[in-house]
């Protein structure tokens, strides 16, 4: 190797040696990333059952929930979603709808009301949706059921259910539910208020009749 060449050679292996010191410097100066894996939230979805009833101004006609599980598969939270129709002649500026969960056996295990109020007059015909979360529910709950107990149209009538006589006169021994907070917020708010999920006179421990 001549010396002209030996100096074309020098600045190349010169650049190597410095970028080889860099790596080892940076490997051992840098601290190492770690990359964690979540893990995907447990999810199981409940059979949704509509109860009509004759008169009813309003038809759900769709709903579901999603159940929140801990790592042991016991529920922690519900997540209820409908969509629901005015099948009257008059619009529609608010609905009331009672919400049950139910055991494999159809048994009450927690019953609430879910007000919902439209940000403008649900007209005949149309659909809208709906939503609620629920924070406490039972271990055994394996579907739920949702009627409607009441409707307020926009000229100032209503419907309500002939189950709203039972919350006029709960029976012996009924015990309100608990655990309650509106979809999207974490915090409770006042009875009756939009998207809330209300306890019902006859909620777990007592129990209305019927659906």
């Amino acid at each position: 190797m001549t010396i002209a060449e030996a100096n074309k050679i020098r600045p190349l292996v010169s650049l190597f040696f410095a970028m080889f010191s860099l790596l080892l410097a940076t490997t051992f100066i840098l601290p190492p990333t770690y990359v964690y894996a979540q893990m995907p939230g447990r999810v199981r979805t409940l059979d949704v059952e509509f109860v009509p009833e004759p008169g009813c101004p309003v038809e759900v006609t769709s709903g579901r929930s999603e159940l929140d599980l801990d790592p042991f598969d016991v529920p922690i939270s519900a997540r209820i979603y409908i969509d629901y129709k005015n099948n009257s002649d008059r619009p529609v500026t608010a609905v009331k709808f009672r919400i049950r969960f139910t055991d494999h056996t159809g048994k009450d295990r927690g019953t609430f009301h879910a007000p919902d109020m439209s940000p403008a007059p649900l007209g005949a015909g149309q659909v809208i949706s709906a939503k609620w979360k629920h924070e406490k529910v039972h271990p055994a709950t394996m579907s739920m059921k949702i009627r409607v107990l009441q409707a307020k149209y926009q000229d100032g009538g209503s419907w309500q259910s002939a189950r709203m006589a039972e919350l006029a006169n709960p029976p012996a021994g009924a015990q309100a539910g608990g655990g309650l907070i509106p979809a999207g917020q974490g915090q409770a708010i006042p009875p009756d208020s939009q998207g809330q999920l209300v306890p019902d006179q006859g909620g777990a421990g007592g129990g209305l009749s019927g659906n």
